[in-house]
């Protein structure tokens, strides 16, 4: 089913053995539009931290409970990945691969017990990200608000939110806001239609005209996403198909102009 990432905010985790955490946001591949990583807060008395969970453990997600049932427990998702907003995702999952961790030994203060408390060793941190870096990765909650360049150079409004297919974890539209530049209101854009992403500018590049992006289908948050509506607009590769209003007027009046000769 399609979804907005937006509206995913805030659901509880279903473990097997029961609730954990909530969903902060989505990591990305800005190639493949795979989602890579669901980032989950857990919040209790001993935890308050963000891991990293991988979509195939989801399998289902509860509309009416606003949540997602994961093939993990709940001890699984309290010893997944730690996610930290000041490193990239590409190099933390390196890091924890090679494991490039000092252990501190620190008392529990509730039970007395010594546990070991893990810090990214510091050296290993700068060599990995110098490797990796984070060039293919991006976060939902990040990319909200990014400006959005037409292919001509103009601006055409701002990233609102994220469409994913909760099955096969694939981000397939933004929801690109256009008020303040043109009276479309938000509309969907097709991840076929993304050239790419400017980080230190804050742009994401789509190749459509002022025309083609008043061609797109209207988004309205208060309704789902329905697929046979962007069907109508989109082919399953995502390219926009709908003819212009522009070009279905200038078929009218040749086929108007050939049957009065």
């Amino acid at each position: 089913m399609l979804r907005s990432v937006d509206s995913l905010r805030g659901y509880s985790l279903h473990a097997t053995d029961g609730k954990i955490g909530t969903v902060r946001s989505l990591h990305f591949d800005d190639e493949s539009w795979q989602v890579r990583y669901l980032v989950v807060h857990i919040d209790s008395w001993l935890d308050d931290k963000d891991v990293l969970i991988l979509p195939a453990a989801a399998f289902r997600v509860v509309l009416a409970e606003q949540s997602i049932n994961v093939d993990l427990s709940r001890k699984q998702i309290k010893e997944a990945q730690p996610y930290s907003s000041d490193l990239p995702v590409s190099a933390q999952h390196e890091l924890i691969d090679k494991r490039n961790f000092a252990a501190l030994y620190l008392a529990d203060p509730w039970s007395g017990s010594v546990l070991p408390m893990w810090f990214p060793d510091t050296d290993a941190v700068k060599e990995v990200v110098e490797a990796t870096g984070d060039k293919d990765l991006r976060c939902t909650a990040v990319v909200d608000g990014y400006k959005v360049i037409d292919k001509g150079g103009k601006p055409a409004g701002k990233v609102k939110d994220f469409i994913v297919d909760d099955e096969a974890w694939e981000i397939k539209f933004l929801v690109v806001d256009t008020n303040g530049i043109y009276p479309f209101g938000d509309v969907l854009v097709s991840n076929f239609h993304v050239d790419g992403f400017e980080t230190d500018e804050q742009l994401v590049s789509i190749d459509m005209s002022k025309a083609e992006l008043e061609q797109c289908p209207k988004y309205d948050s208060f309704e789902p996403v329905n697929r046979e509506y962007v069907l109508k607009h989109y082919d399953f590769e995502g390219r926009l198909v709908k003819t212009s209003r522009a070009n279905v007027e200038d078929y009218e009046k040749l086929d108007s102009k050939l049957k009065d000769d």
